[in-house]
């Protein structure tokens, strides 16, 4: 297909050209010589409306099947939703539509057959529409989506709701401008392949561009389904169309091709979304039958019980290395430290230590008693009971007096001592069975009244 857009083409000799037909004769037109038509007005028959001016002529085929079509535009459109409104008719240049060719009046009478007309009046609304709504959703909506007739009336805009009733409705209307509505039409989402697709461009719809607290002039982007920000910009996606006739298949990083978790599509507002995944099985089957890896937890190395045991084991060492301490006698401390077992972290120091899904983990594989058990840690907070047993009380009594407390040598530590050393727990068995009967069972003595904390 080409287009001659000069009245000045390039025309075959004279002795070239074939004989005129009757029509061209009547009608003034030599052969060949349509581009001779351009700025002439248009004029249709049946309304006697002026249809615009001819301002291409477009040539398809070649040899004795060559096509010409007039485009004509018209650019005063009555009625138009916004400035810059044109209308556009591609007219075939045949005699059933072309009836009279007015050479000095430079006119050009056509009678198109019915519904031809209207096809280039509504390209030419929908064009408006999509102008306009888009202005709208820029400035009433975070996304740019198909606004509602509830958002429409609140604002006034009477005008563009009944065009777009004119044109098919909200939904209809929304798919033909390319403007992804809130309501999608029965059917929508019974399809994997428009449930992958609106995926994508979900994902890709989270990116956001944010300043640089330090430097206000630099900016960074991040996306709060991905968890990821990057320096620079994220990359588009891109429709590659199919052979199979208008399906498209969107190609995107191999980094962004994930399965949102449930919270940021409900944060993000996407209900549709998130019923479209429970219509088809839940997160998980969904993730699987489109093969999508779960955005959630960061880290899938969690599933099983053992390497859950192996995170919360190495997270304990660490902060028992933060806690040591640094001045006289740590290393005789750090060596009696090495010696005990680490404790069990407590959940304020999992979420502190930035590691929400070891704590996830942990619940997920029995509890904070249970994986400590697993993983031979010592907890910090006993179980409920636990100081009920006497002898279980004198024990750990007798572990508190050996591992290097300023505590003197054959006697109970006093309560000051022990809450000086944070063991409101041995204070508690103390309480239950009596400083008497636990310095019995260790064999020491008790302290007498008046004795300073850590003096003999």
């Amino acid at each position: 297909m080409y287009c001659r857009s000069s009245a000045d083409a390039v025309r075959a000799e004279d002795e070239l050209k074939p004989p005129l037909t009757e029509f061209q004769a009547a009608h003034q037109v030599r052969p060949g010589n349509s581009t001779d038509l351009l700025g002439y007005q248009v004029i249709d028959l049946d309304s006697g409306d002026s249809l615009g001016h001819v301002k291409e002529v477009f040539v398809t085929g070649s040899g004795d099947a060559v096509s010409e079509v007039l485009q004509v535009v018209q650019l005063e459109v009555p009625d138009a939703l916004c400035s810059g409104a044109y209308e556009q008719h591609l007219l075939p240049y045949v005699d059933e539509i072309v009836r009279q060719v007015d050479v000095a009046s430079q006119l050009v009478s056509v009678a198109p057959p019915t519904g031809l007309l209207e096809l280039g009046r509504r390209e030419s609304r929908l064009r408006q529409l999509k102008q306009e709504l888009q202005d709208f959703a820029t400035t009433s909506h975070a996304q740019l989506r198909m606004p509602t007739k509830q958002a429409l009336l609140a604002a006034g805009k009477h005008d563009l709701i009944r065009a777009v009733e004119r044109d098919g409705g909200f939904l209809e209307v929304s798919q033909l401008v390319g403007l992804p509505a809130r309501r999608k039409p029965i059917g929508y989402w019974d399809n994997l392949d428009t449930l992958d697709q609106e995926l994508s461009t979900f994902i890709a719809s989270m990116w956001v561009e944010l300043e640089h607290p330090a430097a206000p002039e630099t900016t960074y982007w991040h996306n709060s389904v991905l968890g990821r920000t990057q320096w620079e910009g994220p990359s588009q996606l891109q429709a590659m169309p199919l052979d199979d006739g208008g399906t498209q298949l969107l190609l995107e990083d191999e980094a962004d091709f994930v399965m949102p978790s449930r919270s940021a599509l409900q944060d993000a507002g996407r209900w549709d979304l998130h019923h479209a995944i429970i219509r088809h099985g839940g997160y998980k089957q969904a993730a699987a039958q489109l093969e999508r890896p779960h955005a959630w937890p960061r880290h899938q190395d969690l599933k099983e019980g053992s390497k859950v045991d192996k995170a919360m084991h190495r997270l304990a060492v660490q902060l028992r290395g933060r806690k040591r301490p640094r001045g006289k006698d740590s290393k005789s401390k750090d060596s009696a430290k090495a010696a005990a077992p680490p404790s069990m972290p407590t959940a304020a120091e999992v979420l502190a230590s930035d590691q929400p899904h070891l704590w996830q983990a942990v619940v997920r594989s029995g509890g904070f008693r249970e994986v400590a058990t697993r993983s031979g840690l010592k907890m910090r907070r006993n179980s409920r009971g636990h100081w009920e047993d006497s002898q279980v009380a004198a024990d750990a009594m007798q572990d508190f007096m050996s591992h290097g407390r300023q505590v003197p040598t054959g006697f109970l530590p006093t309560r000051a001592e022990l809450r000086a050393a944070k063991r409101p727990d041995l204070i508690h068995a103390l309480q239950i069975h009596g400083s008497p009967k636990i310095a019995a069972l260790i064999g020491c003595h008790v302290a007498r009244r008046g004795r300073k904390p850590g003096r003999s």
